[in-house]
């Protein structure tokens, strides 16, 4: 073999390391959300379909190859595709829709169907969000209102002349539940009545509810900054101001480590990493804090908090809506010193792809924080963030496009995501 030969080859197969990805990395997820509110657009007065037919058919290799899908309770779908370059329509079948309903986003009704482009992935960009928004579908919150017009009549017979003015209550009953269900997305109290029954006080079900998370760098973003939120947890309160100049610095993708949850990657709740430039009162390094995970254990320092997680809704396509109900808490990340580990061979998969890393040393530790008097879901929720080195290929290189983010403190467009810098495991801490 020449030695022409031979660079060809080597550059072969440096370009088939680089490109290829496993089948579950390539994918289109989305939600189908209804027009509660009749604004026309998707956001935190939506609600979301449940049992809803989807259908993704490919346009170039091989034309007409269709994959089926159905929105589960969170109004979600979740499609893993072939690994190759394709363009794909992406529309709703209908099924599950009630009579006369209609889809408003994207305004031809699919994705692939003029003037709204294919959904295109390719091997820098092989994960992309489809979200539909249908109207006509408003009377489908009403039968859970039916119940509620129902106790309220078993009283009424104590007064016989009554029943004629309840019944136009009846009518005005409906108006109820409707800004209920508006107001459950946004409204935070709804997390604080989560906790209260006292469930979160038993430490194995954190360890298993809290998922883990890979982190990637935001370097450039549009987030405004935010200042004066007041937080309390485990090491105590104070007020913190959020970077003015580069508020967003990491995006967090639900992640499976080493194939254990298979599913988590396609679960909808993403955290958004604000940076900490200032805390009233100063915060006071603690030491020796013991920290164990499924990585083993660690003692550290605990120097200063850096980072606001919060719960957040994301899209590679358009502006989502934000979480209707997040499952997890916000987090306060804090700068540790100690807990040097190696762990090599850890193998991460979540919306972006599969890749291997090399654990190195422990960057942040998280614990659930509660914030502006929101709540906490889970007291005893805590991440332990370990820095990254890529140990195969391919290489995390971070997103070619910008994400798209909602969460309570607003929309945001990731412009540039970069590689992935920490791995965030749930973890408990002692004292």
């Amino acid at each position: 073999m020449t030695q022409t030969h031979r660079r060809l080859a080597v550059m072969g197969t440096l370009l088939f390391l680089f490109t290829a990805s496993p089948v579950c990395a390539w994918h289109i997820d989305g939600h189908v959300f209804c027009d509660q509110n009749g604004n026309q657009m998707i956001d935190a007065g939506d609600t979301p379909l449940n049992s809803v037919g989807i259908l993704i058919t490919s346009l170039t290799f091989p034309p007409g190859t269709t994959f089926p899908a159905t929105t589960n309770s969170a109004g979600f779908f979740f499609v893993a595709l072939p690994d190759h370059d394709d363009d794909y329509r992406v529309e709703l079948t209908g099924t599950g829709l009630p009579g006369g309903a209609s889809t408003i986003v994207p305004s031809s009704g699919a994705y692939g169907v003029a003037p709204v482009a294919a959904i295109h992935l390719q091997a820098s960009a092989f994960a992309a969000t489809a979200d539909f928004l249908v109207n006509g579908c408003v009377a489908t919150p009403s039968p859970s209102s039916t119940p509620t017009p129902s106790p309220s009549s078993t009283p009424t017979p104590s007064a016989t002349e009554t029943p004629v003015p309840t019944d136009t209550p009846v009518s005005t009953a409906t108006p109820t539940p409707t800004p209920t269900s508006t107001s459950t997305p946004t409204s935070t109290p709804t997390r604080t009545s989560t906790p209260t029954p006292g469930t979160p006080t038993s430490s194995p079900t954190p360890a298993s509810a809290l998922l883990d998370f890979q982190c990637y760098e935001v370097d450039r973003s549009d987030a405004h900054p935010i200042t004066g939120v007041n937080v309390v947890d485990r090491f105590g309160s104070g007020m913190i101001d959020l970077d003015s100049r580069k508020p967003v610095k990491r995006l967090c993708n639900p992640a499976t480590v080493n194939s254990a949850s298979p599913d988590v990657p396609t679960l909808p709740d993403h955290l958004l990493g604000y940076a900490i430039t200032r805390r009233t009162p100063h915060f006071n390094t603690i030491f020796n804090q013991t920290v164990v995970n499924q990585f083993g254990t660690v003692v550290i320092r605990i120097v200063r908090p850096v980072l606001l997680l919060v719960p957040s809704a994301k899209s590679l396509v358009a502006p989502p809506a934000p979480l209707a109900d997040p499952a997890i808490d916000h987090f306060q990340c804090y700068r540790v010193r100690g807990g040097r580990t190696s762990s090599s061979g850890v193998h991460i998969v979540d919306q972006f792809g599969a890749f291997t890393y090399k654990l190195l040393r422990v960057s942040y530790l998280c614990t659930a924080v509660d914030k502006n008097g929101e709540g906490i879901l889970d007291p005893q929720a805590n991440l332990l963030c370990y820095n990254l080195r890529p140990a195969g290929d391919p290489i995390s290189r971070g997103l070619s496009g910008p994400a798209f983010t909602a969460n309570q403190f607003g929309a945001a467009t990731l412009i540039r995501v970069q590689r992935a810098r920490e791995l965030c495991v749930p973890s408990s801490v002692s004292p």
